[in-house]
């Protein structure tokens, strides 16, 4: 689960303005170009609403005004009701009023507490995506008792449940970036096609690509991600690997100053390198556990690391030790570029640009600009440009005694990211909104091109022809120079997969009911040790509970089952399918969110969730609650009314218009999960969990769900014919320590049972004589099988049936 919390800060002497209406950003895919890029707008909506909006969202909202021009410190929006007046608050950022003894305040986050300090009364407002679906009006009949529906929604069992978490646990990491992730979506994938479901892969790219390295004239090129995850090319990006590094968590920077040596640099401390083109990563010792955000070394033994708090810090022996300059600068800086081994530049935040002419003295230097700058780079040693927020772009030719600003036509606007010149004449820029800058006369005319529609923050040419730029969910590559880009996010084999599996309705097959939960999880080490079972074990077990209870069922309306990837990286993957699901009018009718829900933070006094809702879906945690009682889940799903709980899958839902309710941990909602002391740690085990409030809150989705689609009942014949089951293979995974056998099932006399190893060989196979067959998973020998995932194949009498199956011991 990811947090994101609406705040609200009360001063003792005032009471919050409240404003009718949400404060929304328009979905990106609501483009006006009439309108200037990166400004925000005010703007009434039909319903006398106010909205904040992108050029992106103008064109439904009618009439608006310039509010703010600073995409990057308009995070967070204030509302605030003081008697001081409107002169007051221009000490804290840009006002707008919007009545009497109200006003907006654009500010970043930073300046709440100096409001609050002030005796101000605030309310934050977070910024959201435009609804794009027209929201249904229900009336959806009360729920009654159905006896089918009860029967199945007792075979929820806490056992299963229990495997199933462990089952999810034993893949060791569910991190999006990592093969435990996908391993584990194959997993669900299977268990929920050996029910007879229709199951796909819905796929999508989550990655974003922090920083870019090509080195001078090869085929080479290495990119690193905010998943702390390395990807290398031979071929100039036509395939691409993923490369073993000891990191923390997300990578900023990377540079290679040929194919064999390179470093990168990240959160948490992370610095690694590599002399032998990132075959073998090892981890430098910088003595600082902050961001580090820039790195260049001229060799594999003299480098320079740039972070937080103007700190740089300097190696002359590989990394093994550090120094710590004397920094003139308390700024953050973003880069660093070498010339030499004595010479080159810094950037960071307020137009700060520091020198040195020895490697080990900084200087700062004058410059024309406030803005941030996020990327420097070193032609010569008399050479540089720096480029950053606000369309700037600089250049000196004289060390750095003097800089100048590049005036552009084109963009009208831009934050740019990332400069690279790999020679004097040939130089390139990238930025936001797709933003891309080519000069082939060193810097005397620029040529602007919009490549597309994401937000780009890394750019890197290995030669005046090839190189690449990569950002949001985005890797492009150039073989020409810039004149032409071409897409390079198919060329890796691992974009990210949610699971869908479906069961078409029989009467209104266009009305879909979903349940879901997250598949994938974090840590402090989440690319090697993420057991994830309380976030979200609990909520993926829960649905494949639900999907195997109600298997046996059918239905008026389309039922789902999902689990979702890239949750934690920020609803990647709900909000991939939420938003085309409303681009293509789907009818949904109603969603369940399970998200945690088998921590007892009360220690058994209560069995409860937070049952959490916005104001559009109150009916559907009310029908919920009545599911539940109509079959004796005695668990208290307590209403928690948060349109600004954006914490988990529900809410891209929410944000395009469907009704969504999210099941968590604890009464007091999103709060609730500060109980849990193993979050996001490599310590969130099945032994933490208890597997009562697991069942209660999988029983309760499943009613509830089953209810929604509304039991289909097959028309009277007078001579039914004999059913022959689908075929299925379960309990799966086996818990060879509590005995029992392994069910497979929707045989026929003549067919084959063989069971093999993951390297192929066969360990067990038995012709069968009829449409059942029970095996104790034993080998051919009679010994039982050891722990581990094995493969079956059913072969003959018409059938061919293949996938997983995992055995615990």
């Amino acid at each position: 689960m990811r947090i994101l919390i609406a705040l609200t800060l009360l001063a003792a002497a005032a009471g919050a303005a409240t404003l009718p209406g949400d404060f929304l950003v328009a979905s990106p895919r609501l483009v006006d170009g009439s309108a200037e890029a990166g400004l925000w707008y005010l703007a009434p909506s039909p319903g006398g609403h106010l909205y904040l909006a992108d050029q992106r969202g103008l064109a439904a909202l009618g009439s608006y005004r310039v509010l703010h021009d600073d995409p990057e410190t308009s995070a967070y929006f204030l509302v605030y009701n003081w008697g001081g007046g409107i002169a007051g608050c221009a000490d804290f950022g840009r006002v707008t009023p919007l009545g009497e003894g109200v006003y907006l305040l654009v500010a970043s986050r930073g300046a709440v507490a100096a409001l609050t300090k002030a005796g101000l009364a605030v309310q934050l407002y977070r910024l959201a995506p435009a609804k794009t679906a027209a929201r249904r009006t229900h009336a959806e009949p009360p729920p009654t008792f159905e006896p089918a529906i009860g029967d199945a929604v007792a075979t929820i069992k806490q056992d299963d449940c229990h495997d199933y978490i462990t089952a999810l646990q034993d893949f060791g990491t569910r991190y999006s970036y990592t093969q435990g992730y996908r391993d584990a979506a194959t997993y669900v994938h299977d268990f929920l096609a050996d029910l007879d479901y229709d199951v796909s892969y819905d796929s999508f790219f989550g990655v974003t690509f922090d920083g870019v390295a090509v080195p001078n004239g090869g085929n080479k090129a290495w990119a690193v991600t905010d998943g702390g995850t390395i990807y290398y090319t031979t071929n100039r990006g036509n395939s691409w690997e993923l490369q073993d590094a000891p990191v923390n968590g997300l990578l900023w920077s990377v540079d290679f100053i040929n194919e064999s040596i390179g470093h990168a640099v990240g959160e948490s401390g992370s610095a690694v390198a590599t002399v032998n083109g990132g075959a073998s990563w090892t981890r430098l010792n910088v003595p600082y556990d902050g961001y580090l955000f820039g790195v260049s070394f001229v060799d594999a033994n003299r480098g320079w690391v740039v972070a937080d708090f103007g700190r740089i810090f300097a190696t002359t022996d590989g990394g093994q030790t550090w120094t710590q300059p004397t920094s003139p600068t308390g700024y953050r800086l973003y880069d660093v570029d070498m010339a030499d081994a004595t010479r080159g530049w810094a950037s960071g935040r307020n137009g700060v640009i520091l020198h040195t002419d020895d490697g080990t003295t900084w200087t700062q230097q004058t410059t024309p600009t406030t803005q941030y700058l996020y990327g420097i780079t070193a032609v010569s040693a008399t050479e540089a440009w720096a480029c950053g927020r606000g369309k700037v772009l600089l250049h000196t030719t004289d060390g750095g005694v003097n800089w100048t600003q590049v005036t552009l036509a084109q963009p009208t606007w831009a934050n740019f990211y990332d400069v690279s010149f790999p020679d004097a004449n040939h130089g390139f820029v990238a930025g936001w909104d797709g933003c891309f800058l080519a000069t082939t006369d060193g810097g005397a005319n620029w040529t602007y091109t919009k490549i597309s529609a994401e937000d780009f923050q890394c750019c890197d040419f290995g030669s005046s022809q090839f190189g690449m730029v990569g950002g949001s969910a985005a890797l492009y590559r150039s073989l020409d120079g810039g004149a032409s880009f071409e897409p390079l996010r198919d060329r890796f084999g691992d974009a990210w997969v949610n699971v869908v599996a479906e069961k078409k309705g029989h009467g209104h097959p266009d009305e879909v009911v979903i349940i879901c939960g997250h598949l994938d999880d974090t840590s402090e080490v989440p690319l090697t040790d993420a057991p994830g079972a309380e976030d979200n074990g609990s909520g993926s077990a829960a649905v494949m509970a639900a999907a195997r209870a109600l298997a046996p069922l059918e239905f008026n309306r389309t039922l789902r089952f999902i689990v979702w990837a890239g949750e934690e990286q920020g609803l990647l993957g709900s909000f991939h399918y939420a938003e085309a699901a409303a681009a293509s009018h789907e009818n949904i009718v109603g969603v369940v969110n399970l998200d945690m829900v088998a921590y007892d933070e009360e220690n058994g006094s209560r069995d409860d969730s937070a049952n959490t809702t916005n104001e559009a879906s109150q009916w559907l945690a009310q029908y919920l609650i009545d599911c539940a009682a109509l079959y004796d889940v005695h668990h208290y799903f307590d209403i928690v009314l948060d349109p600004q709980a954006g914490g988990s899958d529900h809410y891209p839902f929410w944000l395009s218009g469907y009704d969504a309710i999210f099941l968590i941990e604890g009464e007091k909602g999103i709060g609730g999960l500060l109980e849990y002391p193993y979050y996001h740690t490599s310590q969130d085990t099945v032994e933490k969990l208890r597997m009562k409030l697991e069942v209660d809150c999988a029983r309760a989705g499943a009613a509830t769900v089953a209810h929604l689609a509304r039991l289909y009942v097959t028309p009277f014949a007078a001579s039914p014919a004999p059913v022959h089951k689908p075929f299925a293979v379960y309990p799966n995974p086996y818990r060879g320590d509590r005995g029992g056998v392994i069910h497979f099932q929707g045989l026929a006399a003549g067919a084959e049972v063989g069971v093999y190893d993951l390297a192929g060989r066969r360990v067990f196979s038995h012709a069968v004589t009829g449409e059942t067959y029970d095996w104790d998973a034993t080998g051919s020998a009679g010994a039982p099988l050891a722990a581990g995932i094995y493969l079956y194949r059913v072969t003959g009498a018409g059938l061919d049936e293949q996938g997983k199956l995992a055995v615990l011991r």
